[in-house]
């Protein structure tokens, strides 16, 4: 029997790319957005696609480890893939997860995910990623940074891309440095990274 998926997405002040997110994910059997404080017209297009509409409570340990952990507690199905609101999966990538529902082979799965930077196509970067497993499969949920948890065994690659459409301008890539740059030096600091010069 056909196993079922939620598509996470974690989404703040994103009226602009919500709604093709939300698109792209229909090929799952749900979708649940976690509405981390927007204060623009997030949630009202994201009610356009889902009724699974959450804001997150309880910060104290942490952004990403409080919102993702909360966000797996109100997904429904076993499986769940998360995409970030400016991420895409193409059509080759719907239809290998599709697959994979089928007749999982393994618990977990990466994606290659295609950045475009300042929306220029002809200038992509790719990156490999976990971003669909079982919830039983991850192993450790402190996840500061990315929508990626530490999953144990063999991750098999699957065919297609997340194309992600990053920075989409120099305003955008500035306030999202100044906002992720303490817990990323945070991270630093506490992993005892050697010491860097002010340039």
């Amino acid at each position: 029997m056909k196993e079922k998926i939620s598509a996470i997405v974690i989404a703040k002040n994103e009226e602009k790319m919500i709604a093709e997110c939300l698109q792209s994910l229909s090929f799952c059997d749900e979708v649940v957005v976690i509405d981390d404080g927007s204060i623009d017209h997030t949630r009202k297009i994201a009610e356009q696609f889902t009724r699974q509409i959450f804001s997150p409570i309880d910060k104290s340990v942490g952004y990403v480890e409080a919102v993702r952990h909360f966000a797996l507690q109100k997904a429904k199905f076993d499986w769940v893939i998360f995409v970030d609101a400016d991420e895409r999966p193409d059509k080759n990538l719907a239809a290998a997860i599709k697959e994979i529902l089928e007749n999982p082979q393994a618990e977990a799965y990466k994606v290659t995910r295609k950045n475009f930077y300042l929306g220029n196509h002809s200038w992509p970067t790719v990156d490999i990623l976990e971003r669909v497993f079982r919830k039983g499969a991850i192993k450790d949920v402190n996840w500061q940074l990315h929508t990626s948890p530490s999953i144990v065994g063999e991750i098999p690659v699957q065919k297609g891309y997340l194309n992600h459409f990053t920075h989409q301008n120099l305003s955008w890539m500035v306030d999202k440095t100044i906002q992720w740059s303490t817990i990323e030096a945070k991270l630093r600091f506490e992993s005892h990274h050697p010491r860097m010069t002010w340039w």
